[in-house]
């Protein structure tokens, strides 16, 4: 039996839903440094979107900004696959950069269940095609079920923003003193504690 031929395949995560994920990797700085951590170029079932996604988390980690459209023009002649040509991927993240004035609500809420589905599709493919080639059954449970302690692993990385919170904290601060509730050291100087 041939599991992986025989199952109909109704996939939610199709390639215009991972565009649109890359368009707005490409145009919220918010959104991709709490997705940085949780999305894997190999989550994108076309190797054009991979490409384009690793040098966005790429430039991401290395310059902590988003890139700009040279940039990643630039640095996606490392990842061209074999078979493929360069304009492929030049024609590809034109078409995504002309989604990312979409709004982008929809993809934000679906990102981390698109990891979590990717990372658990992976794993049973991998599964199944062990089992087909008569490999150790264990070994492909085990495979399986550590898919499913990394699902459990995948979640919004927490971004602290000092600027956001500003407001919040003086607040805080003065609610504190104005209570004699603080447990902060003094320094000494009455306008400065």
């Amino acid at each position: 039996i041939y599991l992986t031929q025989d199952l109909p395949m109704k996939y939610t995560y199709d390639l215009e839903f991972q565009r649109h994920l890359i368009a707005s990797f490409i145009k919220d700085k918010k959104f991709l440094a709490e997705h940085i951590s949780s999305i894997q170029s190999d989550y994108f079932t076309d190797e054009l979107l991979r490409g384009i996604c690793q040098v966005v988390k790429e430039h991401y980690d290395q310059e902590k900004e988003l890139p700009p459209k040279p940039a990643i023009l630039q640095e996606i002649k490392k990842y061209v696959a074999p078979g493929r040509k360069l304009t492929e991927y030049q024609e590809e993240l034109s078409h995504i950069l002309s989604l990312v004035d979409v709004k982008p609500s929809y993809y934000h809420s679906h990102i981390l269940k698109f990891a979590k589905t990717q990372v658990l599709a992976s794993s049973l493919r991998q599964s199944l095609l062990a089992i087909e080639s008569g490999e150790d059954v264990d070994d492909a449970a085990n495979t399986a079920l550590q898919a499913a302690r990394m699902v459990n692993d995948i979640k919004q990385d927490d971004v602290y923003d000092y600027h956001s919170t500003l407001r919040a904290r003086a607040l805080d601060y003065q609610s504190q003193r104005d209570n004699k509730s603080t447990n902060r050291i003094h320094t000494g100087f009455t306008s400065l504690d």
